[in-house]
């Protein structure tokens, strides 16, 4: 899945969303996912203004990588587009 990962986010750099999106959605439905994975489909949501299902995934990540750096950092961008300021410190 690691492949995959990078895969989408070539894809979505590309601009070939119709193909990102096949390969978001094959991720998505996989049960154990790697970091990277979590990453990509997190940054996926969020380039798609998906901020809702961003947050659902990201949530999902830190559950299984609390300490990932990489996925701390995409919590606070979407708390800081949501002016959620005082969820950072938590």
């Amino acid at each position: 899945l690691k492949v995959f990962a990078v895969y989408l986010n070539s894809l979505a750099q590309a601009g070939d969303l119709g193909n990102a999106k096949k390969v978001y959605d094959m991720i998505k439905q996989q049960a154990q996912k790697p970091r990277e994975a979590y990453i990509e489909i997190v940054k996926f949501d969020i380039f798609n203004q998906n901020f809702n299902e961003a947050a659902l995934n990201l949530a999902e990540g830190l559950v299984a990588f609390p300490t990932s750096v990489e996925l701390l950092l995409l919590k606070a961008r979407l708390e800081i587009h949501e002016d959620r300021y005082s969820d950072l410190s938590k």
